[in-house]
């Protein structure tokens, strides 16, 4: 599941950001888990626990009253992460400079110069829009399923595989690194998409990400996964998985 992490010491501020986050992922159906955080350092000691994706974002105050800066937690972050999406919130533009100079390449600015909470309010709107917009274009990097008005948006990297459920035409089994997905759609549907080139896509009831998997145990026809996950399967499907492998090496 995409995540949006909020680190903003300002409690209000804090508050109003997850609000305005709430209400863009109500209107446009759009699941993803908001994440606020107020123990900067303790965060910022443990981001190599978070098993970042491409596809977190990460709106940063720029100025925390904290012992470590909004731009130090950014470094931080991208230590971990290059691709990731980070937006900062800042009453100083002058600290544009020595964010370019860290390398630290943020996909946007949120000014809070101003008072009026309608400017503001438009600021982060437009920016999740961008956001969102712009992993929906970038087909190479991120699977994104819709049905009617809802959207899910999955790291290509993150997904072990995506699977028929018995019985159910329009629904289907996906599993990432750390949860997994009942999702209304259909498998015929998803086997038409992209997928990067180490997925294997010729089964009639799995998509594999085969840079996900650990071992394989032929004999038993057990699947193990990077998260330790299991996937049985038959003589059939192990002998193509084996292929796949090898052809990925």
């Amino acid at each position: 599941m995409q995540r949006i992490f909020v680190i903003e010491d300002n409690f209000l501020h804090r508050e109003f950001i997850v609000e305005e986050i709430s209400r863009f992922k109500s209107r446009f159906e759009i699941f993803f888990d908001i994440i606020p955080i107020d123990q900067f350092l303790s965060f910022k000691k443990n981001i190599h626990d978070l098993n970042l994706q491409d596809t977190d974002i990460f709106f940063i105050d720029i100025d925390l009253n904290s012992f470590c800066s909004g731009i130090d937690i950014a470094q931080e972050i991208r230590k971990y992460n290059t691709q990731c999406n980070i937006v900062f919130i800042t009453n100083d533009s002058s600290k544009a400079l020595e964010i370019v100079t860290k390398n630290i390449i943020p996909f946007d600015y949120i000014q809070k110069l101003t008072s009026n909470l309608s400017e503001i309010r438009n600021q982060i709107q437009n920016t999740l829009k961008l956001l969102f917009k712009h992993s929906q274009i970038d087909s190479n990097k991120y699977l994104t399923l819709q049905k009617n008005n809802e959207y899910h948006i999955f790291a290509f990297s993150d997904i072990n595989y995506i699977q028929t459920l018995k019985g159910s035409r329009f629904r289907v089994y996906l599993q990432t690194m750390d949860k997994e997905f009942i999702l209304n759609t259909s498998f015929s549907k998803i086997k038409k998409m992209f997928f990067p080139e180490y997925y294997l896509k010729s089964l009639k009831f799995y998509i594999i990400n085969l840079r996900q998997i650990k071992q394989v145990n032929p004999k038993l026809g057990i699947i193990i996964f990077l998260n330790d996950s299991e996937l049985i399967v038959g003589e059939k499907i192990m002998r193509k998985v084996r292929e796949g492998l090898r052809q990925i090496i």
